[in-house]
Formats: structure tokens, C-alpha cells, sequence
């Protein structure tokens, strides 16, 4: 029996894909790993033998020929006319030619370019309409993998967007979301019709991290150097915001938030700000000018990729992980700075009731405004709170790296 061909398709993120498929292959090499429209955002080395091949099916040409051949495939199809009149109503006449002409190159490039190369699952990352588009033209004999990843559920909405993912979640054989809020969210957008193909998973998280801080908090002079690189006092106590530099981080209203505490509170804060992928430069622009108008608090921006030493030791010196976006998945950042023993400040919005379940302490706030109280309290009360977070390292372990995780993504990628 030959191996078990994948394609992901969507999204293929590096940090999402080299965890998944690496952790099977170490358990169970039976599977083949390949990836469309590969994204590698901080320019990280792929390990070898983990993917192997990567796609990009989108730049593949059309020759004149083959165009009119497909145009004539296309409007032999029930949900080319649908999808047709739905374009028409919702962007009108002048959409019809771009829609025409991406209905043609998507079927050729369907079953001229990726069905001959004969793959037996087909992953998609990411639910929003560009990703899903390949998959109508899939044959029923394959399995179908569909995954949220949290904003693609959150954030995307309108008619558009809602048919053509409602179309790929039919066609999936099982569908991944994260967290059981995801799940109710998902059901009560998509119709609870889908409930049986629904799996709660979350994607493995690499253990090099979590064996790193384990190993660097044992080792106090080696945190205070890493301090004194940052320039930061042996004393302050050291918060963090995000994990991105995305608006939906929220981190003008956090830290506009944040300059209403006591002055003297204030002069023993350092605020970090991780910033180093998703950079949107008007936004950050905005987040300069916010940043140039506080008043007494240190203010320290991570712009550049860190080492796995740096990036360790950046979980371990943080004290209070504040993580309070308008939306969002389970985020591995947040967990390892939780892991290492800071105290998560966590929107009571967010589907993080895993979190409750398991015992992993952390504070929660109902809005942004309540964050000051909420901060000057824990200060206040340091030392208690983080004697409270000191069992959290255990409990990550038993529920996000557990070795049940990978068992559960090779039972859904095996074919039925």
C-alpha cells in the first residue's frame, strides 16, 4: 500500500502545518504532506522531509484553448448559473467577466493540475471564499477536510462569503474548529445539520518552546541578562499586549487603558508589545503616535523574529500576558506565557472556557475599561496571584500536548 497522499489547501502557514505534520510523521509515516499556496510568514527554514512538495496552483496559465474548452465545462454546471445570478444580485453586471473568467481557470486548474496528481485528502485551512474555491469541483470519493482557525469564523460575514463556505462545509467529510465556543458559533452560522461531521481539535504546539522555558527558569542569571539586553529594571513588572500587530489586538484603547493607572503604578510598569508579523503599517503608525503620547510607562516593541532562546525567555520574564482582541481562537503565544507562570488577563468574550475546564487559572475582564482596576489589583497582589498560576504549567501539558492530539488528526486524515 503506497502512503496517503495530503494537499492543503487555503492557508498553508508554516507554524500551523510544520507542527501538524511533522508530529504525525514522527508517530505514523505513512502519509505523503503537501501544501498549496504555502505561507512562511517570518521567513522560518522548513524542516526537511516534513512537506513534500509545495504548490502554488494560482499562477498556472490558461492557454486560449484550453479556456474555451472550460468555458463550455463551466456553463454545463447546475452551480456555475447559481453562483452566476448570486454575483449578478450581489455586485452586478460589471462582476460577471472576473467571475466568469476565475470559474473557468478554477475547473481547469482542478482537474487539469490537481486531481492527475492523484491525492487521496484534501485539507483546507482557513474558511474564507478564496480558500474554499477548489473544492466544489472535487470528486465525492475523496475526503474533504475543512478547518477554522478562529478570525476566518469570527470576522468574515456577508451573503457572498457565507454561500460558498455553507457549499464547502457540506461537501466535508469533517470539519475542525477549536474550542467548543467555536463549535456553537459555527453551527448557529452554518445550521446544526453539520454537528456529526464536527470535530474539537486543536492543532499540536510544538514542545521545543515549553521544554526551552522549563529549562531557562532554572537558570536566573541567564533571565537577568535577557532583561538587561531589553533594558529593562531588575524590578518592573513586565506586561505584555498581544501577540500581533494586527488592529484587532486592540493595543491603542489597552494602552490608552493602561495610562490611567497611579502615576507611581505606572513608573514600575514595562509594557511589551510583540509586533512582529500581520504588520499593518497604517496601524502601527496610529499605535506610534499613541505610544509617543504616554506619560511614564516603558513601552518596548518586539519588530524582529526572535530566536527560540529569545522567544523563551521573552515568555519567562512576563509577568501579565494581557490578551483582550475582539475575536479570537485559542492562541498558543498567550498559553506559553501562561505555561511559564504569567498571569493571563483574558477578554470574558473569547472562547477560552478550555481554560476553565481544565484548571488553567487566569483573570478575566468584561471590557477594556475594567482593565485598569483589573491591573492595579494584581499588582497589588503579585506574588499571590502568581503562586496561583504556578500549577498552570502542569495543566497545559496534560490537555495541549498531549500525544492524543496527533492520534485524533491521523484517525481524521486517514481515509474512510
Amino acid at each position: 500500500m503506497g502512503k496517503i497522499k495530503v494537499l492543503s489547501l487555503g492557508l498553508s502557514q508554516i507554524n500551523f502545518l510544520e507542527q501538524l505534520f511533522g508530529k504525525i510523521k514522527e508517530k505514523e509515516d505513512i502519509f505523503s504532506f503537501n501544501a498549496d499556496n504555502f505561507f512562511n510568514h517570518g521567513n522560518i527554514a522548513l524542516k526537511k522531509g516534513i512537506i513534500d512538495t509545495l504548490y502554488n496552483f494560482e499562477n498556472e496559465k490558461i492557454s486560449f484553448l484550453y479556456s474555451i474548452i472550460y468555458f463550455f465545462k463551466s456553463i454545463r454546471r447546475k452551480l456555475f448559473w447559481k453562483q452566476l445570478f448570486l454575483e449578478l444580485h450581489l455586485k452586478g453586471v460589471n462582476s460577471l467577466m472576473v467571475f466568469i473568467k476565475e470559474s473557468i481557470h478554477d475547473l481547469y486548474l482542478v482537474e487539469k493540475k490537481i486531481l492527475p496528481l492523484n491525492f487521496d485528502v484534501y485539507h483546507c485551512n482557513s474558511l474564507v471564499k478564496p480558500h474554499v474555491k477548489f473544492l466544489q469541483y472535487l470528486p465525492d470519493d475523496k475526503k474533504i477536510v475543512c478547518s477554522f482557525w478562529g478570525l476566518d469564523l469570527y470576522q468574515r460575514s456577508g451573503v457572498n462569503n457565507y454561500y460558498y463556505i455553507s457549499l464547502a462545509l457540506n461537501k466535508a467529510n469533517v470539519i475542525t474548529v477549536q474550542s467548543l465556543e467555536m463549535k456553537e458559533v459555527m453551527m448557529a452560522k452554518f445550521g446544526r445539520a453539520l454537528e456529526k461531521k464536527i470535530e474539537v481539535i486543536t492543532f499540536p504546539l510544538s514542545k521545543k518552546i515549553f521544554t526551552l522555558i522549563d529549562d531557562y527558569k532554572t537558570q536566573p542569571e541567564k533571565i537577568d541578562s535577557y532583561k538587561k539586553k531589553l533594558g529593562i529594571e531588575k524590578d518592573k513588572i513586565i506586561l505584555s499586549v498581544g501577540y500581533n500587530a494586527e488592529p484587532n489586538a486592540r493595543h491603542i484603547e489597552i494602552l490608552n487603558e493602561l495610562n490611567t493607572l497611579p502615576d507611581n503604578l505606572k513608573k514600575n510598569l514595562t509594557i511589551i508589545l510583540p509586533l512582529t508579523y500581520d504588520r499593518n503599517k497604517e496601524y502601527l503608525a496610529q499605535l506610534n503616535d499613541c505610544i509617543d503620547k504616554l506619560s511614564l510607562i516603558d513601552i518596548i516593541t518586539i519588530d524582529e523574529y526572535m530566536d527560540w532562546e529569545d522567544l523563551s525567555l521573552l515568555k519567562i520574564i512576563i509577568d501579565i500576558v494581557i490578551q483582550l482582541p475582539k475575536n479570537d481562537a485559542l492562541s498558543s503565544a498567550v498559553l506559553e506565557v501562561m505555561y511559564a507562570g504569567g498571569i493571563g488577563v483574558l477578554g470574558a468574550w473569547l472562547p477560552y472556557g478550555v481554560y476553565k475546564r481544565n484548571n488553567i487559572y487566569h483573570e478575566e475582564i468584561s471590557a477594556i475599561n475594567e482593565l485598569g482596576v483589573e491591573i492595579e489589583n494584581i499588582c497589588k497582589n503579585l506574588m499571590h496571584k502568581k503562586e496561583q498560576c504556578k500549577k498552570n504549567n502542569s495543566f497545559i501539558r496534560q490537555k495541549f500536548l498531549s500525544e492524543r492530539i496527533v492520534e485524533n488528526w491521523i484517525s481524521i486524515y486517514k481515509p474512510n
